[in-house]
């Protein structure tokens, strides 16, 4: 994803159920608290607008 702004971040587990959703004012960085996440696999989508990025990340307790 080109460096713009962060408009939504979505939060999946592994089998595709939408955890989270955090809407943000057009910012370059955010935090996302995941204090609460079980061990294991998740998908971030990072969205602007225009724009989509999913990462896949391992969360340990």
């Amino acid at each position: 994803m080109p460096e713009l702004t962060i408009s939504e971040i979505k939060v999946y587990d592994q089998t595709g159920t939408l955890k989270q959703i955090k809407k943000i004012a057009n910012a370059k960085e955010a935090d996302l608290n995941i204090s609460g996440y079980k061990t294991g696999i998740y998908i971030i989508e990072i969205t602007n607008g225009k724009y989509k990025e999913r990462q896949q990340v391992m969360i340990h307790e």
